[in-house]
């Protein structure tokens, strides 16, 4: 089982990358429309699941086996020297063993180590699926029941009736930025806090969007696409075949929402607006939903794929970079298709270093006599001779050879055989004890860089909340001064308009006085006076005469007064009117 598995990852490392990036080239290559983008990247999904399966053997071992040595006396290099005759014996060579079959090779300890790392990739992969359905699951116990305004109800039913799909649940939550689908069984449709509030058209665009996920059955192939994903879903080049997947996802509903709205360009317009209000929410776990959700690439890319009409290349331009691109993805399919990496483990590779060459047969073509005795040692040496090795004697034409004995052979291959594995098992140790240094050390370099990266990530989260906060901060105060301002300059217009029709009026009562002062007819009095005279001379009537001038004086001053008041007030009029209202 550990095999299979190592050589599962040691092909999926490098065949998958492959695999996607001639499949994006051929895609770029063709110009491809968004439906036909993302039905590719969903075929790679799935060939780059079940690709590196291709060529496994069933978890069989390579093993070396020697093949057991031929009746006969053999003969090693360590016994090359032998005082044999070539006429005498003749050199049969036998057979040489297959060659193993070359792969990688991987330690036992590493062995265990990827096979633990690889089952916690399993379990955390499966454990996110989990945690994002309960998190679902949560985000609708902790949502409300809606009842939509009827003119954001009638807008509701007339999305979903141009889709052709059932009308969905309906529940309102304040933990969400965007309307968005949840279930694939029973699907309800959770909408964001005032989103009747909106205008017509965002409503219709973000109903009609929402819509086509539910028509498209988009939330069962993505949690099929991830479940699918799991062998695999430790490889970087997955995650963006996964993250292509999503992005012609949304294109594809873009164009649906844009088509029911009869207008790109009004549907691009909404999708701006609803990604400005999610971004610029003062929640910030909201405003953070909102950047993941609208970040700058997709959603330019969204904009571009609705308001901009593909340009189509020179002929001789496309034809190139489609011959480009067919032969790259032809040379990277046909690559991972035949060259399949077979790793080894260290229990069982050969020792090519430490093992003896292919024993000699000797095939011996006259008769062998048994070994004679051997000679007593003289009486009184001077210094005695070292014991003679055992000999072998070969008789032909009455000359004799000697060979070492077959123990001596066995023991000279033993203790080269032990050197060997001895050797061999002293560079094993510390080429383990290196890679076990320089992994402590990568490790250790990678734990200091993900700690200085977080680092760095949590100081420009805070100095962006700051300037975020601070930003607020002066458009409140912005906006209070202006309110302040507006309303200052609202008071000061009604008061001048108050003054102005006082002015008005009082401008009126003074035209009307003077009216009627001016209606008073003097000749007439004084004919009256004169008539009056000359009637009457008693000292009564002059009096009443004498006081009657002193009543035509006053009434003369005062009109004089009159004059000069509305003069006066004709100059205040024309001041008020040049000034601001």
């Amino acid at each position: 089982m550990e095999r299979i598995v190592v050589e599962y990852l040691a092909n999926a490392v490098w065949q998958i990358p492959l695999l996607a990036a001639g499949v994006s080239a051929l895609l770029w290559a063709l110009g491809s429309d968004v439906q036909t983008r993302h039905r590719a990247w969903l075929a790679v999904l799935v060939v780059a699941v079940l690709m590196p399966l291709r060529g496994m053997n069933g978890g069989e071992e390579i093993v070396t086996v020697a093949a057991p040595p031929a009746p006969g006396l053999t003969l090693h290099h360590a016994v090359a020297e032998m005082a044999i005759p070539a006429d005498d014996i003749s050199y049969v060579p036998a057979e040489p063993a297959p060659a193993p079959k070359r792969g990688l090779v991987i330690g036992a300890k590493t062995t265990r180590w990827l096979m633990r790392i690889y089952g916690a990739v399993l379990v955390f992969a499966a454990w996110r699926i989990l945690r994002s359905w309960v998190a679902a699951q949560g985000l609708l116990r902790r949502s409300r029941s809606i009842h939509l305004a009827p003119r954001a109800m009638a807008i509701f039913a007339q999305a979903a009736e141009a889709q052709g799909i059932r009308l969905p649940r309906l529940r309102q939550s304040d933990e969400t930025v965007s309307p968005v689908v949840i279930g694939a069984v029973r699907p309800v449709l959770l909408l964001p806090a005032g989103f009747d509030a909106l205008k017509d058209d965002e409503i219709l665009a973000a109903l009609s969007h929402e819509f086509a996920h539910l028509a498209r059955r988009d939330y069962l192939v993505n949690l099929l696409c991830q479940i699918v994903a799991l062998p695999v879903a430790w490889h970087p080049a997955v995650h963006v075949i996964q993250k292509r997947i999503r992005d012609t996802r949304e294109m594809l509903c873009d164009a649906v929402a844009a088509g029911e709205m009869a207008s790109p360009v009004r549907y691009a317009t909404c999708l701006v607006a609803f990604a400005l209000r999610a971004i610029d929410n003062r929640d910030g776990a909201l405003a953070t939903q909102g950047m993941s959700m609208f970040d700058n690439r997709i959603l330019e890319e969204r904009i571009l794929q609705l308001t901009q009409t593909p340009t189509q290349p020179e002929p001789s331009t496309r034809l190139a970079r489609l011959a480009g691109a067919t032969v790259g993805l032809a040379a990277a399919v046909a690559l991972a298709l035949l060259v399949h990496v077979t790793p080894t483990l260290a229990d069982t590779a050969p020792t090519e270093s430490t093992e003896l060459p292919a024993p000699v047969q000797l095939a011996p073509q006259v008769d062998l006599p048994p070994i004679p005795p051997q000679p007593e040692a003289p009486a009184a040496p001077v210094a005695p001779p070292a014991p003679p090795a055992p000999t072998v004697s070969v008789h032909h034409h009455h000359e004799h050879a000697t060979a070492p004995s077959a123990d001596m052979q066995r023991a000279i291959a033993d203790e080269a055989r032990q050197r060997g594995e001895h050797e061999r098992d002293q560079a094993l140790k510390q080429a383990e004890k290196d890679r076990e240094r320089a992994l402590k050390d990568a490790d250790r370099q990678r734990e200091e860089a993900l700690r200085q990266a977080e680092r760095e990530r949590e100081k420009a989260l805070e100095q962006a909340n700051q300037a975020r906060e601070s930003a607020r901060e002066a458009a409140d105060r912005d906006r209070e001064r202006a309110q302040e301002q507006r309303e200052a300059a609202r008071e000061a217009a009604q008061e001048a308009r108050e003054q102005a029709a006082e002015i008005k009026r009082q401008l009126r009562e003074t035209i009307r006085a003077s009216e009627a002062v001016r209606k008073i007819d003097l000749d007439a009095i004084r004919k009256q006076i004169a008539d009056a005279t000359s009637k009457v001379r008693g000292p009564e009537f002059k009096a009443q005469m004498a006081e009657l001038e002193t009543q035509m004086q006053a009434l003369h001053d005062n009109m004089t007064e009159l004059h000069e008041q509305m003069k006066q007030l004709d100059k205040e009029i024309a001041k008020s009117g040049e000034s601001p209202m």
